[in-house]
């Protein structure tokens, strides 16, 4: 059986994939290019060969062809780090998804014991 897609199961589960996108879009893309960007030796290299201008927040992050980013600090990734906290706080506890998740029973472990 296929999985179905993340846009499907937000849909179908969480809640309005484009509000998430216009809510979250634009962290996702900057924490996506900046991971990328360090992988490449801080030069952005994307596989589109274009550049790309974003204002996340209280910053301008310009990641250019071939270029190094220059935005990107500790303060930068800080604040990359709690807005990502803030993100997954919305899905999760989302009204939506608390009423969708249950506890998850494995009736095949075995039970827990201090003895080793």
């Amino acid at each position: 059986m296929r999985r179905p897609s993340f846009r499907a199961y937000t849909r179908r589960y969480f809640f309005d994939f484009q509000m998430y996108l216009e809510m979250y879009g634009r962290f996702w893309r900057s924490l996506a290019f900046t991971r990328n960007a360090y992988h490449n030796g801080g030069i952005h290299h994307p596989r589109s060969r274009q550049s790309v201008v974003l204002d996340w927040g209280a910053y301008r992050c310009e990641f250019l062809v071939g270029q190094p980013i220059e935005f990107a600090n500790w303060t930068f990734a800080a604040d990359l780090a709690e807005a990502l906290v803030e993100v997954l706080a919305a899905v999760f506890l989302a009204e939506s998804v608390q009423r969708f998740l249950e506890p998850i029973v494995d009736n095949g472990a075995l039970p827990y014991s201090d003895d080793a």
